[in-house]
């Protein structure tokens, strides 16, 4: 028998790689994630040549949390601090998955000490209604129903980047007003069906298979960061820049906020694709214990929730 640690990493990859899956498959977008820093995280210990799980240290984990990596603009970057520690907890959960199949043994240690929070750091809050409106105002650039447009739309829809990412056209229902994020149909705020039937009506030649958010050409692995660099733009555009707790997710977050009050805690869990009230709750600074009873997610009405 092979003892722990003795195995290549090579010929494991595939097992861990799965073992993360039925871990965060359920989140598109965190296992996008989890799958991608993972898979880089494999890729360095092989150029430093760390080649069995023994082989690997805290000073070989701490140096990649680090690295540079290259920009969607072609250039070199050392990650913020708030990236390093994103890597940092991917590279944990990498070795807790090898522990778990006995690839390792204490694979906590390996990550070294952990990266603290930025000392500015705010968690994202929803946007206020004033903002949101600003957002709107900002979000086709003065162009007519452009791009940016949409993703603020599918935004207010109630999906994560890599989720915008993912809609076709044939995922748009506009007799009901309605979209299919990931696997849940969630409703257009007003403002986003007209934006949409719009774009649509103007952009004939999109086929019904294509993303609508990103250029078909661009990257599959490019397009959530695109995305999220455009919403942070239209942000930037509304004036809202360098507002404590305003980003990208503040505009899901928003409309989720109306949902949560109009239709109830079950709604906006099922609305943010997440997996328990708790976490819903949690994610918009709401206590549920106080609440009654919530409507479900089968009473979305056309336009309903802002």
């Amino acid at each position: 028998m092979v003892k722990a640690g003795a195995q290549p990493i090579a010929d494991t990859v595939d097992e861990v790689l799965k073992l993360l899956r039925d871990r965060y498959g359920s989140n598109p977008g965190t296992w996008q994630k989890v799958e991608g820093d993972a898979e880089r995280l494999f890729r360095y210990l092989r150029s430093v040549g760390a080649f069995n799980w023994e082989e690997i240290t805290p000073e070989m984990v701490v140096a990649w949390c680090w690295t540079a990596r290259k920009t969607i603009r072609g250039d070199y970057r050392r990650p913020v601090q708030s990236t390093a520690r994103n890597r940092q907890w991917a590279a944990l959960a990498v070795f807790e998955a090898a522990e778990t199949l006995g690839l390792l043994t204490a694979g906590k240690r390996l990550i070294g000490e952990p990266i603290a929070r930025p000392s500015d750091y705010v968690s994202t809050r929803p946007l206020t209604e004033e903002e949101a409106e600003r957002v709107r105002a900002f979000a086709d650039r003065g162009q007519v129903h452009s791009r940016r447009a949409v993703i603020v739309a599918l935004a207010l829809a109630g999906g994560t980047s890599t989720e915008i990412a993912s809609v076709r056209k044939k995922d748009i229902d506009l007799d009901r007003g309605m979209v299919r994020i990931g696997q849940r149909l969630n409703p257009l705020c007003q403002w986003g069906w007209q934006e949409l039937e719009a774009f649509l009506r103007i952009r004939t030649e999109i086929q019904k298979h294509q993303v609508l958010a990103v250029r078909p050409d661009l990257a599959p692995q490019r397009r959530p960061h695109a995305i999220t660099v455009q919403l942070g733009t239209a942000i930037g555009d509304a004036g809202l820049r360098g507002r404590p707790g305003v980003s990208a997710r503040s505009v899901r977050l928003y409309r989720a906020g109306r949902i949560l009050r109009t239709l109830g805690l079950e709604s906006a869990t099922w609305f943010l694709g997440l997996d328990t009230l708790t976490t819903a709750a949690d994610t918009l600074e709401h206590d549920w214990r106080t609440v009654g009873k919530t409507k479900i997610a089968n009473h979305y009405r056309r336009g309903t929730g802002g």
